[in-house]
């Protein structure tokens, strides 16, 4: 405990952001825009606090139990959310059924839509409330495929994740692209990616960054 940092500039930007995610969902002019880089700041971060601790471990039974420790947290953060929307999710729920039909197909999708967030079945109840079950997801899926399919290439798992933000961005139009149809969201995990190597780059080279003074960056 003694050797806990607290970071004041953290503390301060987290503030920032937090008033900028309540700027977006009421439109104020100037702070929506400013508030958009609430959800980058607030996955790099949540990612290096997690890698911080998560690198330091040095057996695989010991990281794998921080990794459920973090898993449980979001989630009963998430279930006790969802209590508010409940009446909300059940209803879009019904109405996704009555759509859809009921069938093992159905219920697939019914979950690749709770993942991915797809307009406009909105089955969780509050759409803006994917961020947290974005993070639940994201977390491990990241650490999977850097370990597994990327065997730690920092390269290549780097390029992966620019790509598919550049696949959100096209997604986005920003306004003069013609806009791709989305078969997944911009609203889902996969948006954390490149946000959360972000931060796995920042806590990995914690030492060469602290060498950085004012004057360097």
């Amino acid at each position: 405990m003694n050797n806990r940092i607290t970071y004041k500039g953290i503390d301060c930007f987290k503030l920032l952001a937090a008033l900028g995610v309540v700027a977006i969902h009421s439109a104020l002019p100037f702070f929506e825009t400013i508030g958009r880089l609430g959800l980058p700041y607030f996955s790099t971060i949540t990612s290096f606090f997690f890698f911080k601790h998560y690198l330091k471990l040095h057996t695989k039974k010991k990281k794998i139990n921080y990794l459920k420790k973090f898993e449980l947290r979001l989630i009963w953060l998430y279930l006790l959310w969802q209590i508010l929307y409940i009446p909300l999710a059940i209803k879009n729920s019904k109405q996704f059924f009555i759509y859809n039909g009921f069938s093992f197909k159905s219920c697939l999708k019914y979950l690749f839509d709770l993942l991915f967030k797809l307009w406009p079945s909105n089955i969780n109840g509050w759409f803006p409330s994917w961020y947290i079950i974005g993070m639940i997801f994201a977390i491990p899926f990241s650490i999977i495929a850097y370990k597994y399919i990327f065997q730690r290439n920092n390269y290549l798992y780097g390029f992966f994740c620019i790509m598919v933000e550049f696949y959100f961005v096209l997604c986005s139009g920003l306004g003069f692209w013609a806009q791709l149809n989305p078969i997944i969201s911009p609203d889902s995990f996969p948006r954390f990616l490149i946000y959360i190597f972000f931060g796995f780059l920042l806590a990995k080279n914690l030492k060469v960054i602290r060498k950085f003074n004012f004057n360097t960056i």
